[in-house]
């Protein structure tokens, strides 16, 4: 079922921001202040037979099949690179 829905889908996202970008994790930055996101649903497919079949995350993320695991790092990092989530709150006020 997730390969019908997912095995096809392809998404990206490109901001363009005001400012300078300091730091991002898994986005493509392009200069001045752009940032791109690319979603491809084969790698989900992927991440997700992985981290079903890794028992320690599992253990530490719980699963309920009426409740999809959240993003964590450790998807974010099969899914786009780096673990880290792709958006994170700024760590001092602007």
């Amino acid at each position: 079922m997730f390969s019908e829905m997912l095995g096809s889908l392809k998404q990206s996202a490109t901001f363009h921001l005001p400012g300078k970008i300091d730091t991002s994790s898994n986005f493509k930055a392009t200069p001045p202040a752009t940032l791109a996101l690319a979603f491809d649903g084969t790698k989900m497919l992927d991440a997700l037979e992985k981290l079903m079949a890794d028992d320690a995350w599992l253990a530490k993320n719980g699963y309920d099949m009426q409740d999809a695991p959240e993003l964590d790092n450790e998807l974010g990092g099969l899914l786009f690179g780096e673990k880290a989530p792709p958006i994170s709150p700024p760590t001092r006020p602007r």
